[in-house]
């Protein structure tokens, strides 16, 4: 009967130990997807930041620029296209 309560008593552990175990992996891979989360959100706003600075560079070497030409189809002004072309 005490090695049969013994044993019992082991496998419990064992499983108290294997829950605890699950447990923190759970909380870690937690924290592992916020931190994704805020790195996938500080990297889009990085992009935004480059994306935003490349076209204010761009307006700026372009005097002939013309509000709406960043929209997708909009068709370029005279002054967008190299005259050395034609």
């Amino acid at each position: 009967m005490e090695e049969s309560r013994s044993a019992l008593l082991a496998s419990l552990r064992d499983r108290n130990d294997a829950y605890s175990a699950c447990a923190s992996s759970l909380a870690d891979n937690e924290a592992l997807r916020r931190e994704v989360l805020r790195l996938r959100s500080e990297l889009n706003r990085s992009q935004a930041q480059q994306v935003s600075a490349a076209l204010l560079s761009y307006s700026a070497g372009t005097p002939n620029l013309q509000e709406g030409e960043f929209s997708e189809g909009a068709p370029p002004s005279e002054g967008c296209l190299n005259k050395d072309l034609d």
